[in-house]
This record gives C-alpha cells, structure tokens and sequence, in this order.
C-alpha cells in the first residue's frame, strides 16, 4: 500500500528495536498513524475559516515478562523515538505482573475492499472543495423564505494512514478517508426564531450531498417554528433516529466485556434472555461498506468481522477485545480503536436495524 505520507517506517521500527535490544526479552508493538486534515468554513458567502494541517503520532507498547510499559509521541524524530522507548520500558519495570498481557502474532488478512479510501480527493481542488459549501449554504437560503441566515457551513476532510507493527512479526496497514460537511441556519417567522442543523459524511467525495444537507437544516429550523410547551403527561413518544443513536451511546458500554467482568453492566448474566423489544436488532459490523468506523482490522490488529450482539431483542453476545477475551475465555469480538494501555479512539459501529 502506497501513502502520500514521507516519514519512514522503517527508519522508527530500526530505532526502537536497536533500543530495546539492550532489554533481552522485551516485545514491543507499534501503532503509527498519519493524518492530514482540511477544514473550512464559509460566512456570508465568503471563506471565514480554512486550514489545512498534518498530524503524525505513535504510541508504543513494549512488554516485558508479563509487565507492560506504554509511552507516545506526536512528530516523531530519532531523539523522541529514544525518550519514548526508554520511557516504555521504565514503566514496563514498575507495572503489575499480569500473564494476560499478549501481542497479537502475525497474521495474513484476507482484506475486502470496504471503500474505505477516495484515491482522487488529494486532486480535487480547493476552489471546488470551496465550491461545495456554498452549494450546501445555498440550497438552504433557497429552500424557505423564513429562512434568514446561515450561521455555519463548514467542510472537512481527513485522511488517514494506519500502520501497527509488533516485535512478532505482525505488519499492517489501511488508509481511509472521511468528509464531513455541517450547516446550522437561522429560521424567523413573525418574532419567533428558531435554529437548524444538519451534518452527513462519506468515506467517498462524490458521495456527499450539499443539496439535500442544506434543505434538511432549513426544514429543521422551519419545524421549529412555533413550537410550544405542553403539560407534564404520559403519552406515546416518536423518536426521530438520530436521538436513538444517542440512546445507543449510553447504552453500548453495557456490551463491553470488561464492564460485564467487572460487574458494571446492566447486561451481565443476561445471554439469551431477552433485553429489548423484539423489533431491536443490534449489530457490531466492521465490516458495513463505506461505513464511518469499518476497517479492514482493528488497532490491536484484529480482522474486522460482523457480531449480532442482540437479534429480535435477545442479547445473544457481548463485546471482548484480546485481552479481555484471554482473561474471560470468551471469543474475541470487539473492534476497539486502542486497547487497555491505549485509550484512543472507540471504533464500535454499533446500529439499529
């Protein structure tokens, strides 16, 4: 795999493991990434807002007889690279011993092409990019008379190159892109006035659509309108989807399988017993085409796969990453940006059908 990325691999693998060779029986683990970022925003019409950047970090893990050191750096140079392997080990020396603690070995992955990565948007222009949220800011000053003002329109892309690397001889990598396009718009009528927003994103450029971003904010601030408030009652309630994935946010730490070890999850002993109404089906998919958290692996270096946690509101599963799963027994599921030492980013793709 190619990247427009500069900085080399091999040149931060050769320095941390000439380091380590001074530690016998130390494994180490290297989770690099490389990301470029492109956002702007328009006011009015005009450009109030554009940056574009490049981040580039490393975390590194080493393990030594059971005890495991974790440090990271952002900007790596040869002289950080030696800190932060130095760093690792010392606090590898003062950790708990725990025989759970493994790297994953290596392993060949037969990867599907999940149209994760847009190859042409480093060639498409600025001036298009620009071009885009004033379509977007556009479709929605036209959609209603009462709507008066565009607060925000702002555009981002970010592409992003992993590599994970460990001392067993696992070696990957995926490159993916996302954009992601937002608006919020002022709605008046008579002396009421109300706010609406609208985002959508695309893992593909061609893919997103200013038009209908713009005209959803619209028809969201004109909805408000004239809004009022009602007594306090019980009654039946409609959910627009976007507030059940919010409910979903909450409630997906209860299939994680340290919380269930610990005792922390309200789904704890419930397998096959039924937790949701029988319309609820949910799904840990990494594998969903396009999707915003598929890979093609995890960051422990896992294959994506696809786990039914509930089907007709039956909990059939709970979510377990490598060590988990080592300490439990339990098959490995779960598809964690990050791991116990490295808390990054959660990768769950978790949806309701």
């Amino acid at each position: 795999m190619k990247s427009d990325f500069q900085v080399k691999k091999g040149d931060i693998i050769k320095i941390i493991s000439d380091r380590l060779n001074r530690s016998r029986g130390v494994e180490f683990e290297i989770f690099f990434s490389q990301k470029k970022v492109l956002s702007l925003e328009i006011k009015d019409g005009q450009v109030d807002h554009f940056r574009s950047s490049r981040e580039v970090g490393l975390a590194l893990r080493v393990l030594d007889r059971g005890r495991l050191g974790f440090s990271y750096v952002f900007g790596p140079t040869p002289d950080s690279l030696i800190w932060s392997t130095e760093k690792a080990v010392k606090l590898a020396s003062q950790a708990d011993f725990d025989p759970i603690y493994a790297f994953p070995p290596a392993e060949r992955l037969d990867t599907l092409d999940l149209g994760l990565f847009d190859r042409g948007l480093s060639k498409i222009g600025k001036k298009e990019k620009i071009g885009l949220v004033r379509e977007m800011e556009d479709s929605a000053l036209g959609a209603d008379s009462r709507i008066k003002k565009v607060r925000k329109a702002e555009y981002e892309e970010i592409t992003n190159h992993i590599s994970i690397i460990n001392s067993k001889g696992l070696d990957l990598e995926r490159e993916g892109t996302i954009i992601t396009m937002a608006l919020m718009v002022l709605a008046e009528e008579n002396k009421d006035s109300e706010m609406g927003w609208e985002f959508d994103y695309a893992r593909i450029y061609g893919d997103i659509d200013p038009v209908k971003i713009g005209n959803s904010a619209a028809k969201r601030g004109i909805s408000r309108l004239g809004g009022r408030g009602i007594s306090t009652r019980t009654c039946p309630a409609v959910l627009e989807n976007r507030v059940v994935c919010d409910l979903l946010c909450a409630w997906s730490p209860s299939f994680f399988g340290e919380n269930v070890y610990k005792g922390k999850s309200l789904l704890k002993d419930k397998i096959n017993q039924i937790i949701a109404s029988p319309r609820i089906q949910v799904i840990d998919d990494g594998q969903y085409p396009r999707g915003l958290g598929s890979a093609p692996f995890d960051d422990e270096g896992t294959a994506q796969k696809r786990t039914v946690l509930v089907k007709d509101g039956r909990l059939l599963s709970y979510l377990f990453d490598r060590y988990w799963s080592l300490k439990t027994g339990s098959e490995l599921t779960v598809i964690l940006l990050g791991t116990r030492s490295r808390p990054l980013l959660l990768h769950q793709y978790l949806t309701f059908s």
